[in-house]
């Protein structure tokens, strides 16, 4: 099973302005089914982007996903 993280984007209301928030989904190949979804993890979305770089670089498997998410946020 080999698996694809992407970003999603959401919208939130902060002190009453709309903003972007930005989160990650993990997909499973070829057949696109969603396996978890993180939404609304930051409204940085190179942050975002980055971290889904490195989540596909390492073929990070989905058990740990939720687990890497919170130490980024953390560290």
């Amino acid at each position: 099973m080999r698996t694809c993280y992407e970003i999603i984007e959401g919208k939130t209301v902060v002190q009453g302005e709309s903003k972007a928030v930005f989160g990650i989904q993990c997909r499973m190949q070829p057949t696109g089914y969603i396996i978890r979804s993180i939404p609304d993890i930051s409204t940085d979305k190179e942050l975002i982007r980055h971290w889904i770089t490195l989540m596909n670089k390492h073929d990070l498997s989905p058990l740990h996903f939720k687990d890497v998410v919170d130490d980024m946020l953390v560290g």
